[in-house]
């Protein structure tokens, strides 16, 4: 069983030897906020990306995105490494790679989800390659 997110980020914390303020201030939230929002384990993406990026460790990894139905599995690859890389806006870009696994008689159906995914990907600003 996975530990719960915000046990595991309090964890790295510790190993890297960063407090919770110190990651506080850099999410610009107050330690009290954060620690609550730990706890509840209501963490945003973009939250999760400066965690990541500050305590140099990928938090998503730990996180199983999708409640998928029987026959369509979503995850993330368990041994990729974050990658970040500078982008020309300044800003920083992140790649994460995930395979989908799904039962082959509902193979007609893989290029409309795929389709969805790169339409939700656009209106959010994710490239999908």
């Amino acid at each position: 069983m996975k530990m719960h997110l915000g046990d595991i980020i309090k964890e790295k914390a510790k190993e890297r030897q960063k407090s919770i303020p110190d990651i506080a201030d850099h999410l610009a939230t107050g330690t009290r906020n954060l620690y609550k929002i730990l706890k509840e384990n209501n963490l945003k993406v973009d939250e999760l990306l400066k965690i990541s990026q500050f305590l140099n460790y990928d938090f998503f990894k730990e996180v199983n995105p999708l409640a998928a139905k029987e026959d369509v599995e979503l995850h993330l690859v368990e041994d990729s490494e974050i990658e970040f890389r500078e982008i020309k806006t300044g800003g920083k870009e992140l790649t994460i790679r995930f395979d989908v696994k799904y039962n082959t008689e509902n193979a007609e159906n893989l290029g409309k989800f795929m389709m969805h995914v790169d339409a939700i990907g656009d209106k959010l600003g994710f490239k999908l390659t």
